[in-house]
């Protein structure tokens, strides 16, 4: 098994009892053991907390941070924060990970500045990623990110530490669909030049899809949209116009829409 060192798994919590234990235990099992599980209460009001401090007891690499209720993005700023590693991994509070997750991510790390892994979805609908391996390089990595051929979600993902910073977080509140895209672009956007992302074929998380409604008007996407192209510009000029054409085709798409059926 590859050594990387102390990898930390971050997992922002928020009324979770429902799908917690079966998290955490995926997790305390995982195969590769140099690991410390950080986790944010964001301010829940059921018996979120009482399961942590179970677990606690069981695995003393569990460790539990309480905050109010700020935000997934914000209880993923404060499990960073809180890291004593050179490595972190997110989870969802409500999904699992195979046993040997940590370990397929590990074994690949070493020259990289992310490794991306396969998801193994559960639910109607389907995931639209293919497994590979392959590398990319940071603009290619973008460029698949905002085309929707690189999957955008935080999870089945380790990334280097040093790749946060403030700027990755920053984002208004009022954004709570696409934030995941948005610290993702922000991460790959510091990776420092020569350094690539490997993405391997082994499933290394499982997605439950759960019930979830979070409507969005051409309003939010539009700043949501100016946002990316703020990250974007760090990198690519050309990237920036590749969104822009990207938003105006989705608005217009949207308005045809609606006019067919008025």
């Amino acid at each position: 098994m590859k050594e990387i060192g102390l990898i930390s798994i971050v997992i922002p919590i928020y009324n979770a009892e429902k799908y917690l234990s079966q998290c955490i235990r995926s997790i305390i099992s995982q195969t590769y053991k140099n690991i410390e599980i950080i986790c944010v209460n964001d301010g829940s009001s059921d018996n979120s907390v009482a399961i942590l401090n179970f677990y606690k007891n069981i695995d003393e690499r569990i460790k539990i941070i309480s905050q109010k209720n700020s935000g997934v993005t914000a209880a993923r700023e404060r499990g960073v924060e809180e890291s004593s590693a050179e490595w972190i991994v997110f989870s969802d509070a409500d999904d699992t990970m195979p046993v040997q997750a940590i370990e397929f991510l590990a074994e690949n790390a070493e020259n990289y500045a992310i490794v991306i892994g396969h998801v193994e979805f559960q639910g109607s609908f389907k995931w639209p990623y293919q497994p590979m391996h392959t590398e990319w390089t940071k603009k290619q990595s973008l460029r698949r990110i905002i085309t929707g051929k690189l999957h955008c979600g935080p999870v089945a993902k380790l990334f280097r530490k040093k790749l946060f910073d403030k700027i990755v977080f920053d984002m208004p509140d009022t954004f709570v669909l696409g934030e995941d895209k948005i610290m993702n672009m922000g991460l790959i956007s510091n990776i420092t030049s020569g350094q690539k992302i490997l993405q391997i074929p082994n499933v290394v998380y499982t997605y439950i899809q759960r019930p979830t409604y979070h409507p969005s008007n051409i309003k939010t996407r539009y700043e949501r949209m100016k946002f990316e192209c703020k990250i974007l510009s760090k990198s690519s000029e050309t990237l920036v116009f590749l969104r822009m054409f990207l938003f105006l085709k989705e608005c217009i798409k949207e308005i045809l829409r609606k006019l067919i059926k008025s």
